[in-house]
């Protein structure tokens, strides 16, 4: 009964594979198009020379899903959702204040258009 209840709290592995976060950005918004409100537009504003990541799908998808719900919802008279992708160099000043963040090249969403 122990090992059973430690296998059911381990955390899955997680693969990390080179993903192109437009591609999973169109594919999430193709998934939410038509169960979203008429009144909430949904856009993209997709950088065309957007960095590779190394990172795994699935998680990635489940985070740009929950941010499209948790924007609807937060939208009941209707709105736009815009997203964004972009490439961020972060400085060394910035990485001071987020100390779990590298210096250098970052690949991101800008949350500032959430």
């Amino acid at each position: 009964m122990v090992e059973g209840m430690m296998v059911f709290s381990r955390k899955p592995s997680v693969k990390l594979e080179p993903l192109n976060l437009n591609e999973a950005v169109e594919q999430i918004k193709s998934l939410l198009a038509p169960v979203m409100p008429k009144m909430v537009g949904m856009s993209l504003v997709l950088a065309d020379d957007l960095w590779t990541i190394n990172a795994a799908l699935t998680p990635i998808k489940q985070i740009l899903m929950n941010l499209e719900v948790n924007a609807r919802d937060a939208m009941p008279q209707g709105g736009e959702l815009t997203i964004e992708t972009l490439n961020t160099l972060l400085d060394a000043e910035f990485c001071l204040s987020y100390p779990e963040m590298e210096f250098g090249k970052q690949l991101g969403v800008d949350h500032g258009h959430l």
